[in-house]
């Protein structure tokens, strides 16, 4: 009874598909239909009903009998119900916030990747906050008329001058300024930084040289990939930040084995989404992730199970972007096509039905409205 408790009250993950038929039973999304689904039903329709009765009786005799022992399993059972809608204890926080992470860090980047929303919200928060202008932004922008002198286009000036990327305006500045204290400096770099970071092109990952940007260019550019593809692989601007600091905390969090496959298919829609996007930060993010789910995956068992975690993630992440940018219209739109889509395919993964596949979805939405994890993700 412990285990049946545990899957209806949402402490215990379902890990086949017949657990999960027998949460759908408990949230009354499906009718039972096993004996133990139908079993279980009763048994705590019974509880429900004789929720204000009063069971225990002392034997007249004094002697404990098995109406006694009735009487502490019924109240053991309705106690646990009782218990279910605040059932919040220190673990079960930290697993919804594990799986909201999860969920987070593989589709916020892969809705991100988008083209042309990215476009949009790299203008926004260029008009709205890279409005900066100070001794301490002149600093880090003391290269540019140089710069633009030779030919250099204005917005490529961070690449080349060596004073945009960390270490670089750090430096600068720290000279801008020679009296500033240490919170002085470090407060004025921050407000310059996220100023300069908030342009659409945004900050160099490292300083090139015009000739060695040339040749890294043209050298993509014979393997298929544009210039704008190249430059856009060599900065990142807040957006990009955005989209690689939810599943960066993944990353810190999501580490058991419960999690592996879920956190693999994660890395597996970061590659995609980043290469897409021409994202830098989730690249290296994929690199780092990818290193650790292997140390955490030695046994070939694990290895394969992870492998097939980031094939999935990369294919239903390449459906949602595929379909957003296939489908004409408002953003969206196609976002929410791509990831119905994705929602399809996963089931047609698992070979559910029809009717299963509704019972998931319905599953899905009662826990929400209750404010509940739900018992397994559909992503």
């Amino acid at each position: 009874m412990p285990f049946y408790l545990a899957l209806d009250s949402g402490a215990r993950v379902p890990a086949t598909p017949a657990q999960r038929e027998f949460v759908a039973c408990c949230r009354k999304v499906k009718a039972p239909q096993t004996a133990h689904e139908k079993a279980y039903i009763r048994y705590v329709e019974y509880l429900e009903s004789a929720d204000d009765a009063d069971f225990v009786e002392e034997p007249a005799s004094g002697r404990r009998g098995a109406r006694d022992s009735l009487n502490a399993s019924l109240n053991y059972g309705r106690s646990i119900l009782r218990r279910m809608p605040n059932r919040a204890s220190a673990s079960a926080t930290m697993e919804e916030l594990k799986f909201l992470l999860l969920a987070s860090g593989k589709w916020v980047p892969t809705v991100l990747a988008d083209r042309e929303l990215a476009q949009r919200l790299a203008s926004w928060s260029a008009e709205s906050f890279n409005t900066l202008s100070n001794t301490y932004t002149r600093a880090m922008d003391a290269g540019f008329g140089v710069m633009r002198e030779g030919g250099v286009p204005p917005s490529w000036h961070r690449l080349f001058d060596g004073n945009h990327t960390l270490p670089g305006s750090m430096e600068a500045v720290r000279n801008a300024v020679p009296d500033d204290s240490v919170w002085e400096e470090a407060n004025n770099w921050l407000a310059a930084f996220a100023s300069d970071a908030s342009s659409a092109l945004g900050m160099p990952v490292v300083t090139l040289s015009a000739e060695n940007y040339a040749f890294l260019s043209s050298s993509l550019e014979r393997l298929g990939l544009s210039r704008t593809w190249t430059l856009d692989m060599t900065h990142y601007n807040a957006e990009e930040m955005l989209s690689a600091a939810i599943p960066g905390i993944a990353v810190l969090f999501c580490w058991n084995k419960a999690e592996q496959e879920r956190f693999a298919e994660m890395v597996g829609a970061l590659a995609i989404s980043g290469a897409v996007a021409a994202n830098p930060l989730l690249l290296m993010l994929v690199l780092v992730s990818a290193a650790q789910a292997y140390q955490k995956s030695r046994d070939a068992g694990a290895l394969t199970d992870s492998m097939r975690g980031v094939a999935k993630g990369g294919v239903l992440s390449g459906i949602v972007i595929a379909t957003s940018a296939t489908v004409s219209g408002p953003i969206l739109v196609g976002t929410i096509a791509g990831i119905v889509l994705a929602l399809m395919a996963r089931c047609a993964g698992r070979k559910l039905t029809e009717n299963g596949f509704f019972s998931y979805v319905g599953v899905l939405a009662v826990d929400i409205f209750r404010k509940r994890r739900p018992n397994e993700a559909p992503i």
